[in-house]
């Protein structure tokens, strides 16, 4: 599916890590991706696992850091990804 929505850290926060954003802007640029959201980091946890398809034939790429995605040394079910877990409400 092609990729139309794209959630990642602000990189305009001071506080915050710019690299997953600067990871992610040339695919952004060269695919001409409108719908982009910058977060705070700690938003990422209440993001609705359910709401993230933009609909249609179409994806979502979230671009974030390992800790708030996986967690810091081991998975932990209580993060993000753990969320998006079948079966997991």
């Amino acid at each position: 599916c092609p990729i139309s929505r794209v959630y990642t850290i602000d990189p305009h926060s001071k506080d915050a890590t710019q690299n997953p954003f600067d990871s992610l802007y040339p695919f952004i640029f060269n695919q001409q991706i409108q719908d982009i959201n910058f977060l705070r980091e700690d938003q990422l946890l209440d993001l609705n696992p359910m709401g993230l398809l933009p609909g249609g034939a179409f994806s979502t790429v979230i671009c974030w850091i390992r800790q708030e995605l996986w967690g810091v040394s081991s998975f932990d079910d209580r993060l993000f990804l753990g969320k998006l877990r079948r079966g997991n409400q």
